[in-house]
């Protein structure tokens, strides 16, 4: 639930698209993992259902209830939401017909990234700056500026004599 309310604070944050593209591709971003509750048990644990479907499928039949009632109120609304939900499924198109949905995707993408990078941090002492987490995603950040400029200072190399002057 954590990351699809970080995603969805994403999308929103982005100030170039319209007011309904933001509410819709929100509201993608919200459901976008709804089928995992068809995959994953308690303790993240996989079920086999995992192994066997898609969760953007099971995502569609979990909310089918709700997306029939949008149908009756607004047809391209929920056309636009499992449009949303499933473009990227879709390989015989390089780029979706709504570009919220680009802005979906790169919160989903973001969202979980940031959730890896921190846990591949999150044991590590401060001066480090390669991480792994999990299936061998590496990680790296820069040194703070003034960590380097304290490294300088202390011993400057010729070259860093020079590029201070």
């Amino acid at each position: 639930m954590r990351h699809s309310l970080e995603c969805a604070e994403i999308v929103k944050s982005i100030p170039l698209f319209s007011k309904m593209d933001i509410e819709l591709g929100s509201v993608a971003a919200l459901l976008h993992d709804v089928g995992k509750i068809r995959t994953l048990a308690s303790g993240l644990k996989s079920t086999g259902a995992c192994f066997l479907l898609n969760h953007d499928a099971l995502t569609l039949e979990v909310i089918s209830p709700y997306l029939k009632r949008l149908d009756d109120d607004w047809p391209d609304g929920g056309s636009a939401l499992r449009y949303l939900l499933t473009w990227k499924n879709h390989n015989y198109r390089p780029f979706p017909l709504m570009t919220i949905a680009e802005a979906v995707i790169s919160a989903d993408r973001i969202s979980s990234g940031l959730d890896r990078e921190q846990t591949a941090f999150s044991d590590l002492p401060s001066w480090r700056n390669l991480g792994e987490s999990g299936s061998r995603q590496g990680f790296w950040r820069p040194k703070l500026y003034h960590e380097n400029l304290s490294i300088m200072t202390m011993n400057p190399t010729p070259d860093q004599q020079r590029q201070a002057i």
